[in-house]
């Protein structure tokens, strides 16, 4: 069950974004990059459905989007017949502005019903010079009636794969510890190398410690899954396979419009002892009209 948590208090950094992918080891994936058919979009490909979407993703003039599936109380609705992970990358190749956007796929009652439950973060990042302050995101889900903006009432956001105003534990848990972190990166002057460091150690948080999933399968981890930040790998005899956080995500903007966005994926395949792979992409903004 994956978890985005981000924040817009850092003076340095307007906006700071993490997250974990959970999913099935074997669960074919291609590593972010800027692809061919794409290039200006940077973005890591699901293989495992023939639109090949994505979860997460930024273009080169600042759009960013990041979805979450919703875990429906049915089992049988999780798989819709359009896959949400084109919902994405529509959004990164638009010429829309991301209001008009909204509106479009907002109007797209029948295509949405068709579409597995998600919510998405999305719009675009470019810095406001005279406050250092990043543009302000949205909220889109196709399981609530309204889409909003991110960041009005809290600077500190989390989603996971339940509503955005019904949040699991490990939002709350998750938001404290981002929060905590920003805070004092500012007051001891980390550098980006020592933040990077913490939001990983966030991003690697389990609930409870990791030494207690080690005999469990993935049913009997099932009820814990809303609690942790990250998911130690548990075996699912109807899957064949480990389930489990297998990819942390950050992107930062700093104040000056350059993206970093580092990759970390920790499992590709049913063998745990692979060792993990750590890709970083750095680019500056480019303006646009939308």
């Amino acid at each position: 069950m994956c978890i985005l948590l981000s924040s817009v208090l850092h003076p340095d950094y307007p906006l700071i974004l993490i997250s974990n992918r959970d999913e099935y080891f074997s669960r074919k994936t291609q590593h972010a990059a800027f692809h061919q058919d794409n290039p200006s979009l940077l973005y890591p490909k699901d293989l495992a459905r023939q639109e090949h979407g994505t979860w997460i993703g930024i273009n080169k003039n600042g759009k960013i989007a990041v979805l979450l599936n919703y875990r429906e109380p049915k089992l049988g609705d999780c798989v819709g017949k359009i896959s949400r992970g084109a919902i994405p990358i529509e959004f990164l190749q638009s010429d829309l502005a991301p209001e008009k956007w909204e509106h479009e796929i907002g109007s797209q009652t029948e295509t949405l019903q068709d579409i597995g439950g998600f919510s998405l973060l999305f719009g675009k990042v470019n810095v406001d010079r005279s406050t250092n302050g990043a543009q302000p995101l949205r909220i889109f889900s196709n399981r609530s009636n309204a889409c909003e903006s991110a960041f009005n009432t809290y600077k500190t956001i989390g989603m996971s794969n339940s509503k955005y105003h019904e949040p699991w534990p490990k939002v709350h848990v998750g938001t404290e510890l981002l929060e905590k972190c920003v805070k004092s990166s500012v007051d001891e002057n980390w550098s980006q190398e020592q933040l990077i460091e913490q939001l990983f150690a966030i991003l690697s948080t389990a609930i409870p410690e990791r030494e207690k999933w080690k005999d469990m399968s993935y049913n009997d981890a099932f009820d814990l899954l809303p609690n942790s930040i990250f998911i130690p790998p548990v075996w699912s005899d109807a899957a064949n396979d480990y389930y489990g956080t297998r990819t942390h995500t950050i992107i930062m903007l700093n104040k000056n419009g350059q993206v970093t966005y580092i990759e970390r994926d920790l499992h590709t395949s049913r063998n745990l002892d692979e060792a993990p792979q750590t890709r970083k992409y750095e680019f500056s903004l480019e303006n646009d009209d939308t």
